[in-house]
């Protein structure tokens, strides 16, 4: 009984990581106009792109700096 618990398990432990498939698009997921550029300026007009800084803590301008560089994308 337990062994064909286990292999039952270990069935669906492999089937969980089967691949979505071989013909997968990934969709089209279009942005609002209005949102181009919210990122890098806040309400009063102020640059948010290193919103970070006004904690002044260098070990987080480190971190930040090493994320980054070590970003794929």
């Amino acid at each position: 009984m337990s062994l064909r618990l286990a292999a039952l398990a270990a069935g669906l432990a492999l089937a969980g990581c089967a691949a979505v498939g071989p013909d997968y698009v990934r969709p089209e997921t279009p942005t609002p106009s209005h949102w181009q550029g919210a990122i890098e300026t806040g309400k009063n007009g102020e640059n948010l792109s290193q919103w970070w800084k006004t904690f002044q803590d260098p070990e987080l301008d480190r971190l930040v700096a090493e994320a980054l560089a070590a970003n794929l994308v």
